[in-house]
């Protein structure tokens, strides 16, 4: 990391500088001490100021050089256009060094004027603050009551004696921690990697900038492949999930439903389709057998009368909440650091070589520092972003799949049209709803924030998934959501997301990109998550000179979300039978404080009310419950669906929340 000092006109060195100077050396915080030239004073300016700085600036250099640190000295000259602040010249370092962190140094007898002053804000919440004390100032009232403001980087106040330079509670916050590997993503991938790395005994650390499962990981059909929806296609991509299918099968019931399914052939459907796709089945090792339509109305009473063939397949549904926090867990337990709420602001580089990560603690408001002589990339739809902030390239293909839920569990298999992959085309039981998706649609990254369902892809799902159960016609909708596919090609495939083989990719970025320590696991899908992790662990091993064999095709998944029948206390979530206990569990053991966060460890909110008759008990026992942001996303999904009784219900929620709201204040 490069610290900036600023000097103006009026800044000599000063003894709290050369504290802070002597903590960044003896820490190995800074590589470089930036002195810079920076006549920002709005009020006064020309060359006799700038004389003044240059001054200033040379009594800065030989004091610094008196200290010994083992820092390197530059210096920065430049003159704005016209007479800016402090902010701006920090913004012009930030914006012409954009891969280095800027720092503003100030005095404890400033910060008591940062306060009041009308751009603290926009500086507060841009960069950070070190600040000295100086002789009767009290600086630390003020440095807490901005540390306190929404949106703060963080403000760190060093102690008087140059030996004692920072407190004891920041010297951990910014000590550099140390690791075997560092593992980037909190999905089902990145999750898969700290257990395995974990079950191998490497000392392995995940960062996640939200909480885990927000992305794709918690954004699918939660359906457990047996592979047959890709053996016309993509055979490598079916013998991955058969496999895989039998394995988790074995390893984690407790997140699976073995429901099986169908795949249905309907009378406009090429009946010749369904003999090929059961030899490919066949071939690719999957168990697939013909049904006459009488059978397949009996087994699945759901399914369209008019199915003029079937087939069974050892498809099943899996919970991915539960299978992405059972990884997590056991990671855990087994001593892997799990950090959710922390975003990776840098790479930190020997050269080329990546060998660790700059973290913002979003929650505890603070920067961490971790290296490792490994660092994974497992940041799923942004790989192509972190890639890039390592000196790599791969291009990703953001595929947006739009899905919806329904108020009933309609099917009691999977259902699949035996045709090739199109719009709405599986139906997917999922505790007492049913899942129908999905759509697909190619976006630009710049895209991806803002990416909502639309009415026009309900309507699609809605004409096309009547097709495999009638009854949906009939049946509720809860809501809508999206998932970002995050789908890779390396044969300059572009033509849509459907055409993208599901099977994943593993770079070694030394031999590809000459980037040394730097792994990237891409593509793939849930279903491959443990697969895709051994992978990507027996690279990392052989990258640090050991050799242990992966265990996590024998070893069984915890029950880190139990099931239901284990807890005691009232019933908070009929819907799916949540129970006091497990929201206490889930908030002690698992880390909830929102009930954003509650909704993907216990599923309180996702049954038929969608959280309008538990939210609010629920939002009682949680430490910082965070009630308008579970309404605004639950809002997302109903906006595209709300007309007759979803409209309805829309309307009594907003109303019971507002009444709610006024009650409490």
């Amino acid at each position: 990391m490069k610290v900036a000092l600023l000097f103006g006109s009026f800044n000599p060195i000063h003894e709290g500088h050369l504290a802070i100077l002597r903590y960044l050396a003896e820490h190995r915080l800074a590589d470089e001490l930036r002195l810079v030239v920076s006549p920002q004073s709005p009020f006064k300016q020309g060359q006799g100021l700038l004389d003044n700085a240059r001054e200033r600036l040379e009594a800065a250099r030989a004091a610094v050089a008196q200290t010994g640190l083992p820092v390197v000295v530059s210096d920065v000259e430049f003159e704005l256009p016209e007479p800016r602040y402090t902010i701006d010249t920090l913004r012009h370092l930030q914006r012409t060094e954009p891969d280095n962190t800027f720092v503003l140094v100030m005095g404890g007898d400033n910060i008591t004027a940062l306060e009041n002053w009308h751009l603290a804000d926009e500086l507060l919440h841009e960069f950070e603050v070190w600040v000295y004390p100086r002789p009767g100032t009290d600086a630390r009232p003020y440095v807490d009551a901005l540390n306190a403001r929404p949106g703060t980087k963080g403000i760190t106040l060093f102690a008087d004696a140059p030996q004692n330079a920072i407190s004891s509670t920041e010297i951990r916050a910014r000590r550099i921690l140390h690791y075997d590997v560092i593992i980037i993503g909190g999905g089902i991938t990145g999750v898969g990697v700290a257990r395995d790395c974990a079950l191998r005994g490497l000392k392995a650390v995940l960062v996640e900038r939200d909480d885990l499962t927000v992305g794709a990981s918690g954004r699918n059909h939660g359906l457990l492949h047996s592979g047959a929806r890709y053996a016309m296609g993509d055979a490598e991509s079916a013998r991955e999930c058969i496999g895989e299918n039998r394995i988790l099968k074995q390893i984690a019931p407790h997140c699976i439903d073995p429901c099986d399914g169908l795949f249905i052939t309907l009378p406009e459907d090429d009946r010749d389709y369904q003999r090929q796709f059961i030899a490919a089945c066949r071939a690719a090792g999957i168990d697939a057998e013909a049904l006459d339509p009488a059978e397949a109305r009996q087994i699945e009473p759901s399914v369209n009368p008019d199915l003029v063939g079937a087939v069974l397949v050892p498809d099943a549904a899996v919970d991915p909440f539960r299978l992405v926090f059972a990884n997590a867990m056991d990671a855990a337990a087994r001593g892997a650091e799990i950090l959710s709420y922390h975003e990776v602001r840098g790479l930190r580089k020997d050269g080329r070589r990546i060998v660790g990560i700059d973290v913002w603690d979003v929650r505890g408001k603070q920067e961490k520092h971790l290296e490792a002589p490994v660092v994974v990339n497992a940041a799923g739809t942004w790989a192509g972003q972190v890639a890039a902030m390592a000196g790599a390239r791969i291009t990703m293909y953001p595929d947006k799949g739009t899905l919806l839920v329904f108020g009933e569990r309609v099917n009691r298999l999977v259902l699949n049209r035996c045709r090739p992959s199109s719009d709405a085309d599986i139906l997917v039981p999922s505790g007492v709803t049913t899942i129908l998706g999905t759509t697909s649609q190619r976006l630009e990254p710049k895209e991806i924030p803002g990416a909502r369902p639309t009415p026009e892809e309900v309507d699609l799902l809605m004409s096309e998934g009547t097709k495999l159960a009638p009854k949906l016609l009939q049946t509720p909708i809860l809501r809508a959501y999206s998932g970002i596919r995050p789908l890779i090609a390396l044969d300059g495939a572009e033509e849509g997301g459907r055409n993208i083989s599901r099977s994943f990719v593993l770079f070694d970025h030394e031999t590809r990109d000459d980037v040394p320590g730097f792994i990237t696991i891409a593509g793939g899908k849930m279903m491959t998550y443990r697969l895709m992790a051994e992978r990507t662990v027996d690279l990392v091993c052989r990258k640090l000179g050991r050799e242990v064999a992966c265990t996590t095709a024998e070893t069984p998944l915890p029950e880190a979300i139990a099931r239901p029948e284990r807890f005691g206390g009232a019933v908070i979530c009929e819907c799916e039978n949540v129970r006091e206990d497990e929201i206490r569990y889930a908030i002690d053991q698992l880390g909830a404080r929102t009930l954003l966060d509650l909704r993907r460890r216990t599923r309180v909110g996702m049954g038929s009310c969608q959280g309008q008759l538990c939210a609010l008990r629920a939002a009682q026992m949680l430490p910082d419950p965070d009630v308008h942001s579970f309404i605004g996303e639950r809002w997302k999904g109903i906006y595209p669906v709300a007309w007759g009784e979803a409209m309805r219900e829309a309307q009594l929620a907003q109303w019971m929340y507002n009444k709610s709201e006024n009650a409490s204040q």
